[in-house]
């Protein structure tokens, strides 16, 4: 990955230089599929396998802008594994949530802090009144979080402008855009009891998904696991992937595990066993009968 340098260590850890992310997240998987196809590509192989489509597509972790411009029409499988779970091989994930972020501006008025205080309307304020009334983390199968608060120009001014950002996600998509609706509310009432005015703006990065560990997606993969002595594990998972795209296509999918772990961070890691195996999973998936 451009600018990035690969360290394996002794005890077959791959790791960066230190200096930035690994790329784990998600070159592993690419890596790992490249591996698999290379070997049944390969001069000696001659055993029958099932038809394979292979997708790559870029910008996933900026909420899967890269998937959302493919043509699925291109597409004939009505399955898919997608490996990107930062988990242990042979975890696989079956479900995730909705995600909808959210902008909340507000605009008071300016003043100079010093000499006429009373003739502003204090932005920042408002929308800490406002955040303050909404509750952040766990609530159910849904969790929002505030995740930016930036405004004020000067510290002689009563700010003007001050702008909030954030995300709901949530297993069911009817809850999640209800959580919103109660966000929203807050801010109007809030900014309203302040004589801002409010834009409150948002968008559906991602829907919602199930498929049942039934499937013979799933089945496949349980199988495929325990044909190379791993054992599977069905799981949600709290982050939203190409797969929340796939199965609003009709393509039932399972976000499986390569082992990477500390994604997002200069700690990224993979074991090249961890490597190794997940592509003796994608050949067993490929080979099977089910």
């Amino acid at each position: 990955s451009c600018g990035k340098q690969a360290v394996v260590h002794d005890d077959g850890r791959i790791t960066s230089d230190g200096k930035t992310t690994l790329g784990a997240d998600d070159l592993s998987g690419v890596a790992a599929i490249l591996e698999a196809l290379t070997v049944i590509k390969s001069p000696g192989f001659n055993i029958k396998h099932r038809p394979v489509e292979v997708l790559f597509d870029p910008a996933e972790e900026t909420y899967c802008e890269g998937i959302k411009h493919f043509d699925f029409s291109m597409i004939k499988s009505k399955e898919a594994y997608v490996f990107d779970l930062s988990e242990s091989v042979g975890y696989a994930a079956n479900e995730a949530p909705s995600i909808i972020s959210f902008k909340a501006e507000f605009t008071g008025r300016a003043a100079h802090a010093g000499f006429a205080p009373e003739e502003g309307i204090h932005a920042i304020k408002a929308a800490a009144a406002a955040i303050n009334q909404i509750n952040c983390g766990h609530v159910g199968n849904t969790t929002v979080n505030i995740g930016t608060i930036t405004g004020g120009s000067a510290d002689n001014i009563v700010p003007e402008r001050c702008t909030v950002t954030g995300e709901v996600r949530s297993f069911n998509s009817d809850d999640a855009k209800m959580r919103l609706c109660e966000i929203e509310a807050i801010f109007r009432s809030v900014a309203a009891d302040f004589s801002c005015k409010l834009d409150f703006t948002s968008k559906t990065l991602c829907d919602a998904y199930y498929v049942d560990p039934k499937h013979p997606v799933a089945q496949r993969f349980y199988k495929a696991c325990d044909d190379i002595g791993v054992k599977a594990t069905i799981c949600r998972t709290y982050g939203g992937s190409d797969n929340n795209h796939f199965v609003h296509h009709g393509i039932n999918g399972l976000v499986v595990a390569t082992g990477m772990r500390g994604c997002h961070s200069s700690r990224e890691y993979i074991n090249s066993d961890d490597l190794a195996l997940t592509s003796e999973l994608i050949l067993s998936l490929i080979l099977s009968e089910v």
